[in-house]
This record gives C-alpha cells, structure tokens and sequence, in this order.
C-alpha cells in the first residue's frame, strides 16, 4: 500500500511567476492511482492556482486542508473555509455518475 502524507513537506513542481506562485503536488501519482487523478496545491495569498476554466468530460473535486482560498463559478465568487469540499461537475460530453 502507498501513502502520501498530505501535511507532509513533498512537493513535485512550483510555478513561480507574477499572480502564480504555488507548489504542487501530484498525489494520486504516489499513491499509485491509474483511473482517478489527485493534486495537492499550497498557493500564496493573492495568487491563483488556475485561469478560470471548464472540463467536459471530467468532474473536479477542491477540499480545502488550509486557508479560505476564493473559488470562481458560474454563479460567482465564493469564499470557502478549511475542512470544505466542493465539486465543479463537467459541464458536457459522457460522465461516470449519474446525477
């Protein structure tokens, strides 16, 4: 069985520029995951992790471990606390669950 510590101090890449100064770290690959990927994030307060965007064919879960980062949705900002979790559902092509 693989473990990642998650409040561990492992991370696999940084991006370092003007607005997007983050560290990252690819859990789902340590922990051996084949059909689901996971990413841990630890960005700087002001800084995004990602230009606002859409998947089609994949859902993507955000759970907060630290800080209130501010997520941007099609029904605006949002503010959220640690301990919260919130899914972005894909937004068109096949998906595995039902709703």
């Amino acid at each position: 069985m693989k473990i990642f510590n998650l409040f561990g101090d492992k991370w696999d890449e940084t991006r370092d520029r003007e607005g997007w100064h983050i560290k990252e770290a690819f859990v789902g690959h340590h922990i051996g995951g084949e059909l689901i990927g996971a990413s841990m994030s630890e960005v700087e307060p002001g800084n995004k992790l990602w230009p606002y965007h859409t998947h089609y064919a994949n859902e993507e879960w955000a759970i907060v471990l630290a800080g209130e980062p501010t997520f941007r949705t099609p029904e605006g900002e949002q503010v959220f606390e640690r301990r919260r979790c919130r899914l972005f559902p894909a937004r068109g092509g096949r998906r595995c669950c039902p709703r």
